[in-house]
């Protein structure tokens, strides 16, 4: 009887990125800032609320984002240290931000559906730019997959922690990542995008193993974050 070749599982990485406050800059949405709301009425400050957060639902729900609900202008908060940089990717509150470098990058990978939205980003005094000469985008990952076994990751949230997805699927924060088993996935679906989202894991990205190594052979793992995923099969 003939050995049978062996197949090999898919491999399956977590994008820490967008999740993790280490790869988070204190640079917010200009008009989301607090001496920008301060002098806003109740009900103008409240629809500033309301549009952050259909913002951020928009972007996680991999509906491509349109010029008249995108915000494009950044700025650093009050009283922080201006970040070295920019770094090649990082987080601006919750959204993944991206170089020219790195667009480049991504794009000669061709992982699937992808926008990429053009920000500028100022100085707190929103004078001049925080970093001089650089092109920045937000990227938006547009395929929205729920692989994730929550209640076997160890580095998930047991109870939805920050809100609600628009369906009412409540959304899990990362934790540390130390324990066994961080994050569990089901299979990645075939012929599926190689960058995708899964809308309950908050600000956090999932890739194939062939983009994961592509990134460690560019030299921006750690920029990304990366985290291997335990796969497992589920009858």
């Amino acid at each position: 009887m003939k050995d049978q070749a062996k197949v090999s599982e898919p491999k399956v990485w977590l994008a820490r990125v967008g999740g993790d406050l280490k790869f988070q800059k204190p640079i917010l949405a200009t008009p989301f800032q607090k001496d920008v709301r301060a002098g806003l009425p109740r009900e103008k400050l409240e629809l500033s609320l309301q549009r952050a957060k259909d913002l951020y639902d928009t972007y996680r729900s991999g509906i491509p984002l349109t010029p008249d609900v995108l915000e494009t202008e950044f700025s650093l908060l009050p009283k922080r240290p201006k970040p070295a940089g920019p770094p090649v990717v990082m987080g601006l509150g919750g959204f993944i931000v991206v170089t020219a470098e790195a667009r480049a990058f991504l794009e000669s990978l061709d992982p699937g559906p992808m926008l990429f939205h053009p920000i500028n980003v100022a100085n707190t005094a929103r004078t001049a730019p925080l970093w001089d000469g650089a092109e920045l985008f937000i990227v938006q990952f547009l395929e929205v997959r729920r692989e994730t076994i929550i209640d076997q990751s160890g580095a998930l949230s047991k109870k939805p922690v920050a809100g609600t997805c628009p369906d009412g699927a409540g959304r899990h924060l990362i934790g540390s990542t130390d324990g066994p088993d961080p994050i569990v996935v089901l299979p990645p679906m075939e012929d599926g995008a190689e960058i995708w989202m899964d809308d309950r894991v908050e600000n956090s990205i999932f890739m194939s193993d062939r983009v994961a190594q592509a990134i460690k052979t560019a030299k921006m793992s750690r920029a990304w974050g990366l985290l291997p995923c335990r796969v497992v099969h589920v009858n």
